[in-house]
This record gives C-alpha cells, sequence and structure tokens, in this order.
C-alpha cells in the first residue's frame, strides 16, 4: 500500500508539475531591455512585472492544485465506504476548492489595480 501511494504521488507530480516546467523555460517575466538597463524601469514595467509573477503563480498552484485532486480522489476511490476516510476527503476538496478561490481571487485583484492604473494615469502601457 505504501509502495503504491508513493508510485501515485511521483506519478502526479511528474503529471501535474512537469508541464508548467516546461513552460516556465520560455518565460521571461522581466523584459529584457530592463536587464539592460535597469535605470529604464517605469511604472507601467512594474505593473507588467507583477503581473507576470501573478500569472505565474496562478499557473503554478493549478498544477499543485491538479496534483492533490488526483490524490484526493484516489482517497475518495480506496475509502470504500470507511467514513473517516471519506470525511478526510471530502474536508481536502473543500480546501482545495477554498484555496483556489483566494488563488484566483488574488490574480484578480492584482489585475484590477494594474487595469485602474494603466488607464488612470497618463504614460502608463
Amino acid at each position: 500500500m505504501k509502495y503504491q501511494r508513493s508510485l501515485t504521488t511521483t506519478i502526479g507530480i511528474v503529471l501535474g508539475v512537469g508541464p508548467a516546467i516546461a513552460h516556465a523555460q520560455n518565460l521571461q517575466l522581466i523584459p529584457q531591455d530592463v536587464l539592460d538597463n535597469p535605470q529604464s524601469v517605469t511604472a507601467g514595467t512594474l505593473l507588467g512585472i507583477l503581473t507576470g509573477f501573478g500569472k505565474t503563480a496562478v499557473q503554478f498552484v493549478f498544477a499543485v492544485v491538479l496534483i492533490f485532486l488526483i490524490l484526493t480522489g484516489y482517497l475518495f476511490i480506496t475509502s470504500l465506504g470507511d467514513e473517516a476516510k471519506m470525511k478526510q476527503a471530502k474536508t481536502s476538496i473543500l480546501y482545495l476548492v477554498i484555496g483556489v478561490t483566494v488563488v484566483l481571487s488574488a490574480y484578480l485583484v492584482i489585475r484590477f489595480v494594474a487595469g485602474q492604473f494603466t488607464q488612470n494615469i497618463p504614460g502608463l502601457s
């Protein structure tokens, strides 16, 4: 049973985090012109960097959520009517939903604030 659980965890990590790592290799959060000349940083550049970090964090969290959703589904299926295990699985799903809601809310707040800055302050784009 312990071997089966570690195998399931390993497969979940590879399937969930692997695409996120592959995507991160092409990701450039800080523009090249800022890296070449750090004195060229503007408020618009900082907002773009903040939004990029938020997007990357959401993608990473969704990869982790996918892993935990697979493990929770496995726990739910293998509970075989055991009330304690079923309650643990239901609680885990509830925590996953709450976590996704918090992360999406934080990302939407970042996007909203960045949008307000770029609309209301001349020169930001």
